[in-house]
């Protein structure tokens, strides 16, 4: 009994070693990865980006599938922040590689906001086709996550997408569609907001009335207006509405808009929309002074210089973006299969250092019981000798020799002596003496446990309870569980205390206390088993004296 106590203290405290080699350092590289997550919650710029990277190279051999995709997107995060954009995307790039779709505990909420990231980034690069293909993977998510409101944000985005294809015929659907999403959310400010960018291609297509109630709704919902007025970053509305009441023929109204675009507060482009708002009305006018052609000179000058700079940004980024990525993947299948290769070395050493351990403790343990059983056979040998000893003591007893009382006292000493020896080296050598089955089962503490709790309602059976209960089972009974979950089919946890509690000869009512289920949802259960493991359609008494007969 000591030897087995001794080799099992050995196993816990190298098991206890090797789970604190591997996940030692995993508390604080989570707490990493917390504080970059309040920090970006926080929209306050993510820092430490040495220490998110050891973090995420620590996911990557003992996190989850969501552990390591949450670790490398908090690292493009950071990227981010630090105005790295090709390091955030290949960061991203690497978190959505990480993410497996087919776990019921995926974090899609965690996938949309990764593709909503790297579509804004996308969308800063000048790469549209690349942004809409997150776009969708953003709403895939979304209404995978039950996030209505980001499903529809990713469909108002796609715009922004064919803004930079310049296809004004596509913006208008996309946002009009996002709107009545809201809509239906009941998202009455987001969804005045999607308006707003509409109302002057509305008007450049003639549709005014549909302009008109754009108007109207943007400004009476919207949040970008105070005390009737937009806000500095919305200022650009003044050139929509001024268009508006020019094509309509309002033109001291378009004069008012367009002249508040020109007050000195406001920025560059907004002073350029007030110039070219002027030159529009003035050509409409037939008015030709000086002002106007200013004006005129101004719009061409810089509608010209942004059309051939976003032009040739857009090839530039497309092509760029293009050769990066295919150089990343080249890296990446290159890394993989490095990794693969270390991956394989190491199961190797690792298996040969576990052979040789075993071949070891092999070795000791029959040398051990090789020496055990000499013992064992010397002390059979001395015990016979005392018997015979001891009968011939008692037989020289009866013949009255008044001597022979205190040798045949002390003979039987040495028996017992012998006795308890024999015992205690069955024990080491796990030798069992006959004994039923059945009995040693319920002879047990962990069955009279169980029993004194099924009679008391009041009683609570613990985890560990039942885990020395299926201890229990697999020391009288090692091929019970085998028995009951076989390669067909595996049994719940649930499902495999009620066989235990089955075998061990508890009525239904029992169980019932000590499950917590009715006793006709046990009932059920067992029918339910007896199909599944026996294939066979039949009673619940049918199953039990099946389950009863396993040893």
């Amino acid at each position: 009994m000591q030897y087995k106590m001794k080799r099992t203290r050995t196993i816990i405290l190298l098991i206890s070693g090797a789970m604190w080699l591997l996940g030692c350092s995993g508390g604080a590289y989570r707490q990493t990865l917390d504080r970059a997550e309040r920090q970006n919650a926080a929209f306050d710029s993510i820092t430490g980006i040495d220490s998110i990277q050891t973090a995420a190279a620590y996911m990557d051999r003992h996190g989850t599938a969501n552990e390591q995709v949450r670790a490398y997107y908090l690292l493009g995060c950071a990227y981010r922040d630090a105005a790295e954009a090709p390091k955030a995307l290949e960061a991203y790039h690497e978190a959505a590689d990480r993410a497996d779709t087919t776990r019921s505990d995926c974090d899609y909420g965690l996938l949309m906001r990764l593709h909503a990231q790297m579509a804004e980034l996308f969308y800063q690069q000048l790469l549209p086709y690349e942004m809409m293909q997150e776009l969708d993977a953003q709403r895939r998510y979304a209404l995978r996550a039950g996030d209505d409101k980001a499903a529809a944000n990713a469909i108002e985005r796609r715009a922004n997408a064919y803004y930079l294809l310049d296809k004004p015929d596509s913006i208008i659907p996309i946002r009009m569609k996002a709107s009545a999403m809201y809509e239906g959310l009941g998202l009455t400010e987001e969804a005045a907001q999607a308006l707003g960018p509409v109302i002057n291609l509305l008007t450049d297509r003639g549709d005014t009335a549909e302009a008109r109630r754009c108007i109207t709704r943007y400004e009476s919902v919207s949040s970008a207006f105070v005390d009737g007025e937009p806000i500095p970053r919305k200022t650009l509305h003044y050139y929509s509405k001024g268009k508006y009441y020019l094509a309509i023929g309002k033109t001291d109204s378009a004069q008012i808009m367009f002249r508040r675009l020109l007050l000195t507060e406001h920025a560059t482009g907004q002073n350029e929309a007030g110039y070219r708002g002027l030159y529009l009305l003035y050509q409409q006018t037939g008015q030709k002074d000086s002002m106007a052609k200013y004006a005129d000179l101004c719009y061409q000058q810089s509608i010209h210089q942004l059309a051939t700079t976003n032009s040739d940004n857009l090839r530039h980024m497309q092509s760029l973006y293009n050769y990066s990525r295919s150089q990343q993947l080249a890296q990446q299948m290159t890394a993989k299969a490095h990794r693969q290769t270390l991956t394989l070395y190491a199961v190797i050493t690792l298996t040969a250092i576990l052979i040789l351990i075993a071949v070891a403790l092999w070795l000791h343990y029959r040398r051990k019981r090789r020496a055990l059983l000499s013992q064992y056979d010397q002390e059979q040998a001395n015990l016979q000798k005392a018997l015979n000893e001891l009968n011939k003591l008692k037989e020289a007893l009866e013949m009255r020799d008044t001597k022979i009382g205190d040798l045949v006292e002390e003979k039987e000493m040495d028996v017992r002596a012998h006795q308890i020896q024999i015992r205690q080296l069955e024990e080491k050598l796990k030798i069992r003496r006959s004994k039923n089955v059945n009995e040693q089962l319920m002879s047990s503490p962990v069955y009279r446990h169980f029993k004194d709790a099924a009679l008391n309602p009041k009683a609570r059976i613990s985890k560990r309870d039942w885990q020395e209960l299926q201890d229990l089972i697999d020391e009288v009974l090692p091929g019970f569980y085998a028995r009951m979950n076989s390669q067909k089919q595996s049994l719940s946890q649930a499902d495999y205390q009620i066989c235990m509690l089955v075998r061990l000869f508890f009525p239904p009512k029992e169980i019932s206390n000590l499950t917590g289920n009715s006793a006709s949802g046990i009932s059920m259960k067992r029918a339910r088993l007896l199909l599944r493991i026996f294939d066979i359609d039949g009673s619940p008494d049918t199953f039990d004296k099946l389950v009863q007969q396993i040893i």
